[in-house]
């Protein structure tokens, strides 16, 4: 990865705690859902439509499951 890239946690991806340099933003609906909230620290919450303008952002997107 590079260092322009950014990750995206959802779903129960958001209890990857992953130290990262990249920019890390998590769905917050999906962090409320699972009650890590507040366990997120330097990670950015983002709603659905700051998901599609990220997704609007990038070229290129991978999906790991």
């Amino acid at each position: 990865m590079g260092p322009n890239d950014e990750v995206l946690l959802a779903q129960d991806g958001i209890y990857n705690q992953l130290a990262l340099k990249q920019q890390v933003h998590y769905l917050a609906e999906d962090a409320t859902a699972r009650g890590v909230s507040n366990r997120l620290v330097n990670k950015t919450a983002i709603n659905y439509e700051q998901f599609v303008e990220l997704t609007l952002k990038h070229s290129r997107i991978i999906k790991w499951v």
